[in-house]
């Protein structure tokens, strides 16, 4: 099945902060009410794969909308307006640093933005939001032993669970990065699946373990917006994707 998967990060009101993963808050808006005027319906990586499976009926055209690293802002602009869209969302957080920073981008020229805390996490998912793994240390899993990758899945679910009370049953990628054995492991940790940033399969939910997700950014004009979300384009990644594993230009995955 094809349906675009939206990777946001950061959403700011006010002036830029400097991010380069950011919308601003008027972008988002205008995003949010162009997908509701396209008439897709939000839902949650655990509906669509009900959907999959056949437990429950999806939606004619949904999307689901990804927010990783779960910064402070999401909860306190992103949110608000989604609630009042009636649209739900999926955070992936990372789990040593709930309530922290972004500390992995220390060095790249990223400003320091605060995370979301226990609390926060907590009230998206009272609101009906899934809360995901982004694993313990936001690790290019592709890029480390196989003791440390089983560490990023397994400990950061178990560690999400005892500070939320909620089993994370999603991760997302950071960076994108993992191989067949990440996948693996992940399987074995019972997660029901995974998001990236590519993937070599034809459609988004061939792989669950890599269902590739589209990134709106900054950039992003009212019409290009409208073109992520459309099958042409959907299409089009998938082709582009295919092109670079076949080159070898991500033969880590």
């Amino acid at each position: 099945m094809d349906l675009p998967i939206l990777m946001y990060h950061a959403v700011e009101a006010g002036e830029p902060s400097g991010y380069g993963y950011a919308v601003s808050a008027a972008q988002f808006e205008r995003q949010l009410d162009t997908i509701q005027r396209a008439g897709f319906e939000a839902i949650s990586l655990d509906r669509l794969f009900d959907g999959l499976d056949g437990k429950a009926p999806l939606p004619r055209k949904p999307i689901v909308l990804t927010f990783d690293d779960a910064y402070r802002n999401v909860h306190q602009v992103a949110w608000p307006l989604m609630r009042d869209r009636t649209m739900t969302g999926t955070v992936f957080a990372v789990a040593d640093h709930v309530g922290g920073a972004n500390e992995w981008d220390e060095g790249k020229g990223m400003p320091r933005l605060e995370l979301m805390n226990a609390a926060e996490l907590r009230s998206l998912a009272d609101a009906g939001w899934e809360i995901g793994s982004h694993g313990c240390r936001h690790l290019e899993l592709a890029q480390v032993e196989e003791a440390r990758q089983r560490d990023e899945i397994v400990r950061s679910r178990s560690q999400l669970e005892s500070l939320l009370g909620i089993v994370p049953e999603f991760y997302a990628y950071p960076h994108g990065s993992y191989t067949e054995q990440v996948e693996e492991v992940l399987r074995e940790a019972g997660y029901r699946g995974a998001v990236s940033m590519f993937s070599r399969m034809g459609s988004v939910t061939e792989d669950r373990y890599c269902m590739r997700r589209v990134m709106p950014h900054r950039g992003d004009s009212a019409l290009s917006f409208r073109l992520k979300l459309s099958p042409i384009y959907l299409r089009y990644v998938a082709w582009r994707d295919q092109r670079r594993y076949n080159g070898g230009q991500r033969s880590e995955v």
